[in-house]
Parts: structure tokens; sequence; C-alpha cells
């Protein structure tokens, strides 16, 4: 199919009546747009013998005169591979992410017509991944000028970038995937979901950030079909899952044998609170949660050193301490004011109506607030902070980073376009300030403050927890931790082998560990554990005293 500005009118195979040109800038420019979001597989996608060839329905309505003109190899790829690809909105519905009547010259009104109807009439079979940016053959040389064929071109964002999943391997996935969500959503009814979504979001079961973001996808997924269940009918409902699935973040898709599972399946049998919060926490124990209990097996290990080969990770293992120089931080204290001394002799005798008068201010009682308080009233106009070491408070923790910072992602968090390999971690049953190298029962400078590592940035990993660590000045471990790669905290792709990372995270040592600068204690948000107290005491500006006492 060739332009018509680049040969003489006489040789122009498409007359401006076709108006071929806009057709296929159209189909571009739609597709182009329609890619920005999850496109999805059909029955008529990627022609095979049991579906209507695409491409023969766009040809055979075409005007038989014209009809050899627009056999195009080029074009019938895309056609047959691509033109069968759609969209699902909000509501179910499925639309042409190629073909729309509107946008189509009357010369072809009848082949687009004829594709949409079969198009319509088909089922959605998969998500639709791609590791090419360019979709067809854009165009092709010609000594007469080139031929310009249908194409689409498929944002960045969406390119399917694993080194472990083939595209194909990655849509076979999402079929599983699809089926797990629609087993799930069959087994465990709305009201026992919203069951238990509002144990979660009461903040009563332990560790409830690691599932309320499952459970709240879920229960969303299961209002949105139960919506359109009166008015579109199955299809609509399935489109929904499809829609999901095709965007769910990693882990969601298996609800049936993850932690939101065991809690649904305690809710569906009937099970009091106190053994659905006991139950739930044993699960939830930090020494239990996704952590192997035995030895790897040596299939396993031959497995991980062949993943990290291909995803070239190895470098990526080592770990230090982490230093305030080098993470992020939402408040420093404040350099101390210089007050400009006077030049002579006597330049530091103060004159009269110079000498400081001592406050008259009454020492005013201890405040009790919520983290989120201090956090929107205090911070802002704090020039110093100081925390008191209460023996009893056992939450210290301390922020661990690559020691090759050119390594690949290694964590959840850690993005190639936006690093963050910075992670973080506790002594299971709590530490006292002396293993942290700090005397109890007295104050120390408070050095920065700083989120959890993953709520960094625009895209917070909130499944992840919520916390702030203050950073204490002096405080370092005594004691020499692992690297502390949790299978938790790791990307989804190295769920297979966590086993073997674990067994070498506990074999080694991090870096650097008395040079460390971000060390002190975390506040977190949620349930505490039996090692944490919600009892923080700070001095600000070296006068009034807050106690805080819970998050929010």
């Amino acid at each position: 199919m060739q332009t018509t500005h680049d040969v003489p009118h006489q040789h122009d195979p498409h007359p401006e009546d076709e108006q071929y040109e806009s057709f296929r800038k159209s189909v571009t420019a739609r597709f182009n747009e329609a890619a920005k979001n999850p496109l999805f597989l059909t029955s008529v996608s990627w022609y095979s013998s049991s579906s209507p060839e695409l491409f023969t329905l766009f040809l055979d309505n075409i005007p038989g005169q014209r009809r050899q003109h627009y056999n195009c190899r080029a074009c019938q790829h895309f056609i047959n591979r691509f033109g069968g690809l759609v969209t699902i909105d909000e509501n179910g519905n499925a639309t042409s992410a190629v073909w729309d009547l509107q946008d189509t010259p009357l010369f072809f009104h009848e082949s687009v017509g004829e594709m949409l109807r079969v198009i319509n009439r088909s089922k959605v079979t998969g998500v639709f991944i791609s590791g090419e940016a360019t979709l067809g053959h854009p165009h092709t040389p010609s000594p007469k000028g080139d031929w310009f064929h249908f194409n689409g071109a498929i944002p960045t964002e969406r390119l399917h970038r694993s080194k472990v999943l083939t595209p194909f391997q990655a849509m076979a996935e999402k079929v599983q995937d699809h089926h797990n969500v629609a087993r799930a959503l069959s087994e465990y009814s709305l009201a026992t979901v919203d069951q238990a979504l509002k144990l979660l979001r009461s903040e009563q079961l332990y560790r409830a950030e690691k599932v309320i973001g499952p459970a709240e996808w879920l229960a969303k997924l299961h209002e949105a079909r139960a919506n359109v269940v009166m008015r579109r009918g199955n299809d609509a409902q399935d489109n929904l899952i499809w829609r999901a699935v095709a965007d769910a973040p990693a882990g969601f898709c298996h609800p049936r044998s993850s932690m939101i599972g065991t809690l649904l399946d305690d809710i569906a049998a009937g099970l009091p609170f106190a053994d659905v919060s006991r139950k739930f926490a044993e699960k939830m124990h930090p020494l239990q949660y996704q952590r192997p209990q035995a030895a790897p097996a040596a299939g396993n290990i031959k497995q991980a050193e062949e993943l990290f080969e291909k995803l070239g990770l190895a470098r990526a293992l080592p770990r230090r301490f982490a230093r305030l120089e080098e993470i992020e931080t939402i408040w420093k204290p404040q350099p101390p004011r210089m007050v400009p001394r006077r030049a002579g002799v006597f330049g530091n005798v103060k004159a009269k109506g110079e000498v400081e008068k001592k406050s008259s201010s009454m020492a005013t009682p201890r405040i009790t607030m919520t983290w989120e308080k201090f956090q929107r009233t205090v911070l802002p106009t704090a020039e110093t902070i100081e925390f008191y070491t209460d023996p009893r408070v056992g939450n210290f923790s301390a922020f661990l980073t690559a020691v090759n910072p050119d390594a690949p992602p290694i964590l959840q968090w850690d993005r190639e376009e936006k690093r963050n390999p910075f992670s973080w971690y506790f002594w299971h049953g709590g530490s006292s300030p002396r293993t942290w190298g700090l005397y109890e029962s007295s104050w120390v400078n408070v050095t920065g403050v700083a989120l959890k590592p993953n709520m960094w940035g625009d895209q917070p990993l909130v499944h992840q927890g919520e916390g702030v660590l203050f950073v204490l000045a002096g405080a370092v471990d005594q004691r020499s931790p692992s690297l502390c790669l949790f299978p938790e905290i790791l990307r989804s792709e190295l769920h297979g082998v966590r086993a073997v990372i674990e067994a070498y995270s506990k074999d080694k040592r991090a870096e650097e560990r008395m040079t460390a600068t971000v060390c002190g204690v975390m506040l977190k948000k949620g349930r505490p554990s039996p090692g944490d107290r919600w009892h923080f005491v700070f001095r600000v500006n070296g006068e009034q005293e807050y106690l805080l006492d819970r998050w929010d």
C-alpha cells in the first residue's frame, strides 16, 4: 500500500476517494492511544484454523476490482495478529483497540464493519503482552515510493522487560491468574471478603499491612462484578477479572494459596475472633511468613544459580550499612544560630540591653500525641530533637544498602528508572539501647528522620508496612546481622528460589557496620508485635517533651 506523494499520479494506487492514508493513520493513532492501557486477546486474535481470519473478512469486503491491490502480506500479518485486540472499561465492556467505524472512510466501511461484527461477538481469552515496541511492519522501501502498512506502537512503560519469562510465558501466567482469581471469587462471598477487610483495617490483626492490599483488591473486584451482573451478564463479569489481573501487583492473583486465603477460610468456617486472630498471628510471625523452614534442595540451588546468571544479580547480594547522606529524609536538625561577634578586645562583652535573659516560662507537662500529628504540627518547626532511651523500648533498627550501587535491583521497591536499594531490619524479640551502643535512660540526639524505604518516591509499597526511623547519634548495632535479604522484600521473580537466598543471606554478614550512621528507633503503623512498645518520648528544641503513643 503506497503513498500518493512519492510517485506520479498515474502510478498512484490509492484514488483520493478511497482515503487509505487517512484510514491507516487513524488506525495507528487509535491503537497507540488504546495501548496506553492493558490490551486483551480475543478468540479471533492470532488467527488459527478454529477462528475466522480477520484479514479474509477485510479483503473479501473490498470492491472486487481493488481487492488484489490490498492483498498485502505486511497488512495481513498485522490484522490477523493484532486486529482482534480489545480494551476493557470499568464496566466490563470490551471494545476494539484497532477499528472504529466513525473514523473509517466509506470505501473501507464494509470491511471494518464485518471485522467488528466478529470481534464484538468474540470472547476475551487473555492479556496481551509484548516485548516489542513496534507491532507490524510500518513501511517497505520501494524505488517508486515507500509502501506504508498498518502498524501500532506499545508505550515504553507497558513493554515486557522480564529476563525470566518470555512474553508468551507471561501471557500464559495471566491465564492461570485469571483462573485462580475466578475460583477465589466463586468460593469466597463478598460478605466474607468484607468481614476480612474490616478486621484488617481495624488493626487488630498482627502485621495486617501485609495482607490488606490483596484483600482490598479482591473486595473491589467482587463489588465491581456484582454491579454489572444484573445489566450485562457473565461476559462483563469475566472481562472485569481479566482487567484486574492485567495490572495486578505480584502475589495478588493467588488468593487461595496466600495469607488472605487462610484468613478467608477461617472467617467462612465461622471461627470466633480470638481463634482467627491467634491463627493469623502464628502464620504472620516474622520467622514463619514466607520464610523457608528447611535447607534448599540441590535442584533449587542449581535453579538459583541459573536465575541469578540470567538476571545478572550476583553483584546485588552483598549488603552494607547505610550512611545518613545517602538516604531520603523528611527532617534534619537545623544548624545552630551564629551570633555575630563585635570586633575589638572587648567584643565578647555584652552591652546594656544585650544581656540574655533567662527564660521565665515555666516547665510544661509532657504532651501525648500521635506520630501523624507530631509530623504535621511539631516536625516542621523543630530545630533539634532528642530521644529518651527507655530500656523498655525495643524497636531499634538500621538501614542497609547494596555494596555495589550499579548492581541490578533485587528489592521490590528498587527500579531501574529510580534506584532505591535500601532496606531495614529488626532483631526478633526486639533489642535494647545497650545493644546499639547507647546509654539507657538518657537523652540522645536525633540526626535525621526518614520514612521506611518502601515509602520513598511516587510509588510507595504500602503492603510492606508504614514506618518512620528516628536516626540516633552514635547508634551502632553491637551485633553483626546477616544480609537481611528476606523473601517478603525480594522481587517476585525470585520467589521460587527464596530458600536458597535465605540460606545465603544467613551465612553472610552486612559490611561496614562500625561506620553506620543510619541506626535508630523505628515507629511502625499497625498492631505492635510482642517486642514492640508504643511509648516513644522525644524532647524538641531542648524544652518540650512529647510522648508518641500510636501512629494515628
